[in-house]
């Protein structure tokens, strides 16, 4: 999810992860699909999931391998660029805070390397 702040830069928001695996650690707002569900389709619902809010899809921004924990299973992480279409976010479900982050000022401890 991105948004513009008054100076023009962009934003991203991240959600502190609140079980493992990397508990603590920042992670992009989504989730796993569900048998037989559209990615897109998968996206809308998590984020209402773990942030209550509606989003418009805008492009994908690409297609990653990465590794779910250190010894986790191999996944297809699938990005997209989306905005708030209604709601405010707030942490749900798996989330215990979010933030929004300016794109050069990403923290450290980012939970997946597909996250970067």
């Amino acid at each position: 999810m991105r948004q513009r702040d008054a100076h023009g830069s962009t934003e991203v928001l991240l959600g502190r992860r609140a079980l493992p695996p990397r508990e603590g650690y920042w992670d992009s707002p989504g989730g796993f699909i569900d048998p037989d569900e559209h990615p897109e389709d998968a996206l809308r619902r998590e984020l209402r999931e773990e942030l209550g809010v509606e989003v418009e899809i805008e492009t994908l921004l690409g297609i990653f391998m990465d590794r779910y924990g250190d010894e986790g299973e191999s996944t297809l992480n699938i990005y997209y660029q989306t905005t708030i279409a209604s709601g405010t976010p707030a942490p749900a479900s798996d989330v215990a805070e979010i933030r929004w982050f300016l794109l050069d000022e990403l923290p450290d401890a980012i939970a997946f390397e597909s996250n970067r």
